[in-house]
């Protein structure tokens, strides 16, 4: 229940065998690889770089077979997915037979020919509509008129023919002002707020030709159009049919490629894990002979790491020491099966350097009470069992997956336990139904009733945060001495360690009335008080300012009372839960007195509130029980400056090969 002790691996070989030693690495997906050209100078680095890394015949295969995928996933949408599928990333499993015989047999150059010219022509085809499209619009308000749009603007014998349009009121502006001058003013068509029209006037009339200028009208050109509108508009709804015809066509010959689909993505993450392959080397080091590289390894999979390179050549030679300072040390978590599913709360804060402890087994029974406590509904923790176990039986995730249903089964035991002992089924659902023998179920395990006595739970919340952040105290304290510094170690923890204990015991004496005890915890408080104010005022040099030194670090108390108070959202948690449970059967039973559609209206609520309630009080839960590991227990003990372990591995996006 540790971070994994790590060795730093060197791997020297012959460059015939390199090729067959990165396979092997990847296949093991035990060993970080490290770029050993970043400790040397630019033009060390360029010296030792090993040449024939790049394969552009790869890469391009890689490039044509995702373009494939790409161009049918944006032309026929990607396969739909059940919600469980898409919550959980589920692969494709794939027999290892049908995998050789997709790298062996696939056609990809014919299936990369026949997609990339279908699309050509399917873009080509979209431009000449746009195009078509685009002269309709233009060429379509103007098809009442019996001129052809090459002679427009048309001049002769000094009168200007000019298409216009303009707004609907600049239009009628426009013609009052055309009075006052020779000018004919045509309207051709108006459609919504905008008018066509032809404009008549004398070039040489200066008045006229400036009038028009001016006016907020828009001069219309028909560009290189050839023939009258209605000609214009009869041949370009012609082509555009003609065009969608064959876009359509080739969109169901199209379809004939979907087959290939599942070679496609075969193919993908076959040539991406060869891509990596190839990227991998160009950390190495080499010459003409020979390469090298580094990475980090398990201590306890070296000998695993020596067995199967020695498979591949005895020349190889494996390298394995220890770090050494300064070496940032991937971490790896390495817990009991019982405790892993906790690796994902630590993990979502961070990992433990090399030298830290690993909080996930100190973090793990607080976090199931506090999710229990938290949920605190039995039957929501019976719903969520069964949902967990349902995920982890039936439904392929990856291990994070796993770890995180897992999780949350542990956490539903915890609720069923809480839940029950706070006579929380379903919120108040056993009180309401008039089941014979669920209210005697119900007492069986009742204990507390937080709706009515909510200062008992509170209590009982602020007890585990002083616990809990005292336990945090402690563990800074011992790293401290782990580390060397003793002094400073006891000084700065031990009077928090002994003034927090002895509040405790102080609020727990009084409260039962032993006076003996209520002493003795009364002096251990003004202990600890000194020792903190001592503690606090050693670093500071001028004797007339320790004591205000000293009082000012036994302020810090308010950040531990604040820390302590943060508890109390478990209780908030708790309460929702069950007043939202309590809500929903209310409604449900209101139609009880209706028949048959009074029951189906109830079991309709019933189920879909209890199932939204769930949902939202296993988020809270998770959340805000999280929350007080990081913001009040983490802080006070941990730093979480370690970077997990990335071993090199086959990291396939689509496909999972099944081994026959």
């Amino acid at each position: 229940m540790a971070v994994a002790r790590m060795k730093k691996v060197t791997v020297v070989g012959h460059n015939s065998v390199r090729e067959k030693v990165v396979e092997t690495l990847q296949d093991l997906s035990a060993v970080q690889l490290v770029d050993l050209r970043s400790n040397l100078s630019d033009e060390d680095a360029s010296k030792y770089a090993l040449a024939g890394v790049d394969d552009p015949d790869l890469e391009a295969k890689s490039y044509k077979v995702n373009y494939c995928l790409k161009y049918l996933d944006s032309a026929y949408g990607k396969p739909a997915k059940g919600f469980i599928e898409s919550f959980t990333g589920a692969k494709i499993h794939v027999p290892l037979s049908e995998y050789r015989e997709i790298l062996e047999g696939f056609d990809l150059e014919g299936v990369y020919r026949h997609i990339s010219e279908m699309e050509a022509r399917l873009s080509d085809i979209r431009n000449q509509a746009a195009r078509l499209e685009s002269q309709l619009e233009l060429v379509s308000p103007w098809v009442q008129m019996d001129i052809p749009v090459e002679l427009l603007p048309y001049a002769t014998h000094g009168v200007e023919v000019v298409p216009f349009t303009a707004h609907v009121s600049k239009f009628e502006k426009l013609k009052l002002a055309c009075e006052e001058h020779a000018v004919a003013l045509e309207k051709v068509a108006e459609e919504g707020k905008t008018v066509f029209f032809l404009a008549a006037y004398f070039k040489d009339d200066e008045d006229a030709a400036d009038g028009m200028r001016s006016a907020e009208i828009n001069r219309v050109s028909f560009g290189d159009l050839k023939g009258k509108p209605s000609d214009i508009v009869e041949s370009c709804q012609r082509q555009l049919s003609e065009l969608r015809e064959e876009e359509k066509r080739i969109e169901e010959e199209g379809r004939s490629v979907l087959q290939h689909r599942r070679s496609l993505l075969v193919l993908s993450d076959h040539y991406a894990a060869a891509l990596a392959r190839k990227q991998a080397q160009g950390r190495f080091l080499g010459t003409r002979e020979a390469f090298a590289l580094g990475g980090w390894i398990k201590a306890s999979q070296v000998d695993q790491l020596k067995s199967r390179l020695a498979e591949i050549s005895t020349d190889i030679e494996v390298l394995a020491e220890d770090p050494q300072p300064g070496d940032r040390v991937p971490i790896i978590l390495e817990n009991s099966k019982w405790l892993e599913p906790f690796e994902v709360v630590t993990n979502i804060y961070g990992f433990p350097g090399y030298d830290e402890v690993d909080p996930t087994p100190l973090l793990a029974p607080f976090f199931t009470i506090y999710f229990g406590l938290a949920l605190s509904d039995a039957g929501y923790g019976i719903m969520l069992l069964l949902a967990s176990i349902y995920f982890l039986k039936k439904v392929e995730m990856a291990p994070s997956g796993k770890k995180l249903f897992r999780l949350l089964a542990y956490g539903a035991v915890s609720t069923i336990v809480f839940g029950a002992m706070m006579g929380g089924w379903f919120g108040n659902l056993f009180d309401v139904l008039a089941v014979p023998g669920l209210r005697e179920f119900k007492q069986r395990f009742f204990v507390l009733d937080p709706m009515n006595d909510p200062l008992k739970l509170l209590v009982i919340c602020l007890a585990l945060g002083v616990i809990q952040i005292w336990f945090g105290i402690l563990l800074k304290m011992l790293s401290g001495i782990k580390a060397g510094a003793v002094k400073d170690a006891v000084l700065d923890q031990g009077g928090w360690l002994v003034l927090i204990a002895s509040v405790a015991l102080f609020a727990v004496t009084s409260a039962v009335g032993t006076v003996i005890g209520t002493t003795i915890a009364k002096y251990l408080v003004i202990l600890g008080a000194i020792w903190v104010v001592v503690a606090s005022s050693r670093a500071q040099k001028n004797i007339l300012l320790k004591p205000f030194t000293g009082l000012y670090g036994l302020y810090g108390g308010v950040g531990y009372l604040s820390d302590t108070l943060s508890y109390m959202r478990l209780l908030a948690l708790g309460l929702a839960t069950g007043v939202i449970g309590n809500v929903i059967n209310q409604i449900a039973l209101l139609g009880k007195g209706i028949p048959i559609l009074g029951w189906i209206f109830a079991v309709v609520v019933l189920a879909g509130g209890h199932v939204f309630n769930l949902l939202i009080n296993v988020l809270g839960s998770f959340i805000h029980s999280g929350r007080l590991q990081f913001v009040e227990f983490f802080t006070k003990f941990f730093e979480g400056q370690g970077k997990g372990f990335q071993p090199f591995k086959v990291d396939n996006k689509y496909i999972t090969v099944e081994e026959e």
